[in-house]
């Protein structure tokens, strides 16, 4: 499933995450997230990018896809 990145931004800086760059985030203890970049059409791949964060932290990465499809099931 293709989404907006800043769809997923908005969802990772919800979750108290601080934006250091486009695609790297932190939480607040310095541990960092990186998140794969966009397409040039400002898209990301949902299920590769809980995939990704879920080597970090698979519960982050969990509530964010579980937040985004219900949102989307909603629109």
């Amino acid at each position: 499933m293709q989404i907006p990145f800043e769809r997923y931004r908005a969802e990772l800086i919800r979750e108290g995450l601080l934006e250091r760059s486009p695609y790297s985030f932190y939480y607040p203890d310095n541990s960092m997230v990186f998140t794969p970049e966009a397409g040039p059409d400002g898209m990301i791949d949902l299920d590769f990018t809980t995939e990704q964060i879920g080597l970090w932290s698979p519960e982050l990465a969990e509530r964010i896809k579980a937040r985004i499809l219900d949102q989307s099931s909603s629109d």
